[in-house]
């Protein structure tokens, strides 16, 4: 697993059952982003998985169960993929972890226009003159 407390992480689940329930798309956890959240929310999300963002920040630094599982949960929830905490159960160690690629121009679907004083001259002459 791939967890810098600063540093957003993707993770993916793997096991059938949790592939069938949720996909295997990559999700984001990004604990900078979360702490940025108005007290409000972060208060609502305490009170769901039981225990405060810190602890759960600690936890999942120290590998535990009950860190890991609350990050995977976090993580949907934010993406606004809902699902109730007492009914979230899965394969929590066998999810793949991994830093989040940095993103080029190409990925991020931004159009890259060629500056023109940089490319050379054509050439008037014909190639077979």
């Amino acid at each position: 697993m791939v967890f810098d407390q600063l540093n957003p992480a993707r993770w993916r689940f793997t096991a059938k059952a949790d592939v069938e329930a949720y996909g295997d798309r990559w999700w984001t956890f990004d604990p900078v982003a979360l702490v940025q959240l108005g007290g409000r929310r972060l208060i609502e999300i305490e009170d769901t998985i039981g225990m405060p963002i810190v602890v759960m920040l600690e936890k999942l630094d120290e590998r535990a169960t009950i860190g890991q599982f609350a990050a995977l949960w976090v993580s949907m929830h934010l993406a606004g993929h809902t699902v109730a905490w007492d009914e979230f159960d899965v394969a929590v160690f066998t999810t793949v972890w991994e830093a989040v690629p940095a993103e080029t121009p190409l990925d991020s679907g931004e159009v890259l226009e060629m500056d023109a004083s940089s490319s050379p001259e054509p050439a008037t002459e014909s190639a077979t003159s």
